[in-house]
């Protein structure tokens, strides 16, 4: 493993069970690298990502995002629109559909999405 691995703060976790080395209930182990599920382990692997890819010769981009993973993102003030509607003309074009007609899906108009919505959480 890269030192890059390693985690950038201190961080100790309680004996794993079947794994324990002490017999003081008190005992703790100090971890070395980030594991899977850890708080920490996005940071890590983020760190670990960023300094590979500038080793590799890329520089970073500031500025608004616009387009990730297929998605397009336009970003305004009273909120952010996501669509697919590039990606989808590339998967009719490669599957010669281009010319189909599109029709409307049944979605209730001018419904807004929030994270400061108060409805009731449903389980």
């Amino acid at each position: 493993m890269n030192d890059d691995e390693n985690l950038d703060e201190e961080v100790y976790i309680d004996q794993p069970d079947k794994f324990q080395i002490s017999e003081d209930p008190n005992f703790m182990c100090k971890l070395k690298r980030a594991l899977y599920d850890l708080k920490q382990a996005p940071r890590a692997w983020y760190s670990r990502c960023d300094a590979y890819l500038l080793q590799q010769d890329f520089k970073k981009g500031y500025g608004e995002l616009s387009y990730f993973l297929s998605l397009q993102v336009n970003q305004y003030k009273n909120g952010i629109f996501i669509s697919q509607i590039t990606y989808v003309k590339e998967m009719l074009k490669k599957f010669t559909m281009e010319d189909y007609k599109s029709v409307s899906t049944s979605m209730t108009k001018g419904c807004k999405l929030s994270k400061d919505d108060m409805s009731p959480s449903v389980d």
